[in-house]
């Protein structure tokens, strides 16, 4: 009886030992695969969460701004002539003497340079953007409605551009913004307090990013305006005019100093470095897996 159940028992025994052992190391023909998986869907996620968070945006932003701009006052620079005439005057000398003490600085001479100062009032401002052609881009944008030492009122039609995709169509901040300006890196930047928007509230994150919109760096590059505005070291909002001064015993503020938009820009680099090195670590090891597993 016994001798029976053995022999029942052969073929099973002798079908179980046919079936080839799996060699040590051998690795998974999905391995390589599933990574090649997970690589893609990581992209993907960060695709669409990109583009999410634009639309996200987007909507947001749509609730204080418009579709069509709102044109800011312009003054006529036909009905100021003695004004203008004195404005031009003025700058002109300031300038120059800026330019002055830059030379005298490099010469070395022994005539102590002095500082220099200009006071432009908020007529003054306005006139320089409806009459010089270097402000042509500011004309029906922005027009200053009041200066005073507690802040300066500003009235803007601010264009944002649209959607990445779909509508493209830009959209308009049209309203006033309440704020100080201050001098980095030879531009003038506005630290925005809060904003009046004729369409809905704007939050204070959209005032703190629009404080580091770089309105003046054109500027820098004028053959005119440049060299003076990387020379002034201080500006001071006083009742109906701001003044601004070249000191050659200081140093211009922000020199060294990376501003806000630029640390933003730095952070937006280094994700995208990071997400590429990601992609290129996830495709080496798929190059390593399949060539260890043909050797």
């Amino acid at each position: 009886m016994s001798s029976e159940n053995n022999r029942r028992r052969t073929p099973a025994n002798t079908k179980k030992s046919a079936q080839p052992e799996q060699k040590e190391g051998q690795h998974s023909p999905f391995a390589g695969c599933s990574i090649i998986i997970a690589a893609a869907l990581m992209m993907l996620f960060l695709v669409g969460f990109t583009i999410y968070s634009l639309f996200r945006m987007d909507d947001e932003i749509s609730k204080f701004t418009e579709t069509s701009p709102a044109a800011t006052p312009v003054l006529d620079p036909t009905k100021f002539e003695n004004e203008f005439n004195d404005l031009s005057r003025r700058m002109d000398g300031f300038r120059t003497a800026v330019l002055a003490n830059e030379a005298g600085e490099e010469e070395a001479q022994d005539t102590p340079v002095e500082p220099v100062e200009l006071l432009l009032s908020t007529r003054d401002l306005n006139l320089s953007i409806a009459a010089q052609p270097q402000f042509l881009d500011l004309r029906e944008t922005f027009h200053i409605l009041s200066l005073s030492p507690e802040e300066a009122r500003i009235q803007i039609s601010y264009r944002i551009n649209g959607k990445p995709i779909g509508d493209t169509s830009p959209r308009y901040l049209n309203g006033i913004i309440h704020g100080k300006p201050r001098l980095e890196s030879g531009q003038v930047l506005i630290d925005i307090s809060h904003i009046d928007s004729n369409k809905g509230s704007v939050p204070d994150e959209f005032a703190a990013h629009l404080s580091d919109h770089q309105l003046t760096a054109p500027y820098l590059k004028d053959e005119k305006l440049g060299p003076v505005m990387k020379k002034l070291t201080s500006l001071q909002l006083i009742d109906d005019g701001i003044i601004l001064r070249s000191d050659p015993a200081a140093e211009p503020p922000g020199q060294q100093e990376m501003t806000r938009e630029e640390v933003e820009r730095t952070k937006k680099i280094a994700l995208v470095a990071f997400g590429s090195v990601l992609t290129i670590v996830s495709l080496l090891l798929v190059v390593f897996l399949r060539w260890k597993k043909k050797s």
